[in-house]
């Protein structure tokens, strides 16, 4: 499992989903179950939106949601 700055945890549970555990609410929810296919489709958007954050912060504009190649 990996943990990203303590409040996020990141692993595969033993029916080969990915679950991200986090800091449980006041109802006792702290983790998101994902298929694999979720998962990498959330994966992907992270790193693409990363990306034009890290653009947009360094100067850069970001292109339109239209402009966007999958």
């Amino acid at each position: 499992m990996d943990k990203i700055e303590g409040y996020l945890e990141v692993g595969i549970n033993d029916k080969n989903e990915v679950v991200i555990n986090l800091d449980q609410d006041r109802n006792g929810v702290g983790h998101i179950v994902f298929s694999v296919r979720q998962a990498y489709a959330l994966a992907d958007s992270l790193i693409r939106q990363a990306r034009f954050a890290s653009e947009a912060a360094s100067g850069v504009q970001p292109p339109q949601a239209d402009e966007v190649k999958r």
